[in-house]
């Protein structure tokens, strides 16, 4: 439906469902350290919220007709902060 609604077609489409596991992959060697330094509890917490907060978005950028490249953004930070939590 999300392909509908941005009028996505073939390869164009496969953008939403790389755009999370992208920002997964890049926030990957990020998270480790983060962690190492500031402790596992504040870094799992943080990325709960977050994704939360990124699932919101997502939400409210499909209703409120944001540009694809927004949609794709918010959900490429959301797999970065997904990335972090079990």
């Amino acid at each position: 439906s999300l392909g509908l609604h941005f009028q996505l077609e073939g390869a164009r489409l496969g953008a939403l469902t790389s755009a999370y596991p992208l920002g997964m992959l890049v926030a990957l060697f990020v998270w480790p350290a983060l962690s190492d330094k500031i402790g596992r509890k504040i870094v799992l917490t943080t990325s709960l919220i977050t994704v939360g907060l990124g699932f919101v978005l997502q939400g409210a950028a499909v209703h409120l007709g944001w540009s694809l490249a927004a949609f794709l953004a918010i959900r490429a930070c959301c797999g970065a902060c997904a990335c972090a939590s079990p």
